[in-house]
């Protein structure tokens, strides 16, 4: 069992401002190099041992701070959800202002611009609601960037 207690990663701290952890590695082990690579957005247990020449090894062997490395990356990596891509399709049920506005609100910055221009609106942007939901917060699911 490739046992190495990693005091690498004892060095933890929670960051006041971000669900996050810091961790500061105590050596330079394959095991330590592959823990703290398979936390890292993107990268999978698999790749981490793989890259670090461990892929031999069976996961449940490699312990993370005394987890098995799977435990470990459970716990400590953080999901870049902002980083995810969502290809959806929108339907409008109805043809109100309000929906293509929520729709392209959704769809780009560049079309809720151009959309809240040509159509002039009774209603107040702030007062819109898209599926149940504020038109930012139904913007933001599937565009990360909004900003209207």
């Amino acid at each position: 069992m490739l046992k190495a207690l990693l005091p690498v990663l004892a060095l933890t701290t929670l960051l006041p401002t971000a669900n996050a952890f810091e961790f500061e590695p105590s050596n330079n082990s394959a095991v330590t190099k592959a823990c703290l690579a398979a936390i890292e957005p993107g990268t999978s247990v698999e790749q981490a041992l793989r890259q670090n020449a461990l892929h031999t090894v069976s996961k449940s062997e490699v312990l993370c701070n005394d987890k098995p490395i799977a435990d470990f990356v459970r716990e400590y990596k953080v999901d870049d959800a902002s980083n995810k891509i969502i290809n959806a399709k929108f339907a409008s049920s109805n043809e109100s202002t309000e929906t293509k506005i929520c729709i392209a609100a959704a769809t780009s910055n560049t079309k809720f611009q151009e959309t809240t221009e040509r159509l002039s609106s009774t209603a107040s942007l702030s007062e819109i609601q898209c599926n149940g939901m504020t038109l930012s917060k139904f913007a933001k699911q599937y565009n990360k960037s909004f900003n209207g």
